[in-house]
């Protein structure tokens, strides 16, 4: 019997390459893209997770990590972090890429690269269980990401190949949905993934990073074998090197080695 996979993914930060320093942002230093991964027949996890922290009054229906305060957030991680399910993070720093590439150049590039990268490993996390069959992959709606384009996009790397190593009878483009983070649990789900991690990243206007979130999480993260790096957490084209950076605001990744 084939074992089937959902992963519900949401990004973070966007794709443009104006960056200046603090406090005049422009665009985003980082962008991030986050996949929650669960048996298609166990989605209902998150709600049961969910069940205690949805009963507390005055909450909204649908969860928006960044419209919440911080013991909210807090609060929506712990309810979760127990539960059977895995995320994987992709994050580009944008200051690392060159500035003539394509990525930096070409209209939607950045975000189809960056899928390219979370959806490789999304293949190899169900291609590693038993009789895997074809994942079902369930994107956030935003305002520029159309379905057709999406789904073009990967029948193209099937069908040319490319370099990437993704697992063609896991990834079917067929299964691809968009939908509003309101029809989808796992969609909030996502949304507290990949904000946990752009907390951590991205500077907020004081120059400040909160690192709390994203090792709530850490044990959920994907790991083949004992290794987490490049797998369920994965930089592109690679972390900075530069000490101040790591001392300060890349502390937190010794919890993902």
């Amino acid at each position: 019997m084939k074992r089937t996979f959902v992963a519900f993914i949401d990004e973070a930060g966007d794709e443009g390459f104006f960056i200046v320093p603090r406090p005049d942002k422009k665009s985003s230093e980082w962008f991030l893209m986050s996949a929650v991964i669960v048996p298609e027949d166990k989605t209902v996890i998150f709600d049961n997770g969910l069940e205690a922290f949805r009963a507390i009054p005055g909450k909204k229906k649908t969860f928006h990590f960044r419209d919440v305060r911080h013991l909210e957030r807090v609060a929506f991680l712990r309810a979760l972090r127990g539960w059977p399910f895995a995320v994987i993070t992709v994050a580009t720093h944008k200051p690392s890429v060159k500035k003539d590439s394509s990525l930096s150049q070409k209209k939607h590039a950045l975000f189809d690269y960056t899928t390219k990268l979370l959806v490789e490993r999304i293949s190899w996390y169900c291609g590693d269980h038993l009789h895997p069959g074809p994942a079902k992959l369930v994107f956030a709606e935003r305002g520029q990401l159309k379905l057709e384009r999406l789904v073009s996009y990967f029948r193209r790397l099937k069908q040319y190949g490319g370099n990437h190593s993704i697992r063609w009878g896991i990834i079917d483009p067929g299964r691809i949905e968009v939908a509003p983070t309101s029809a989808h649990t796992g969609l909030q789900v996502a949304d507290a993934a990949v904000s946990s991690v752009e907390q951590a990243l991205e500077l907020s206007r004081f120059s400040t990073t909160e690192h709390r979130y994203v090792k709530m999480w850490a044990r959920r993260y994907y790991r083949a074998g004992i290794t987490c790096e490049g797998h369920g957490l994965k930089a592109f084209p690679a972390w900075p090197k530069e000490t101040a950076l790591i001392d300060h605001r890349l502390h937190w990744l010794k919890h993902f080695k």
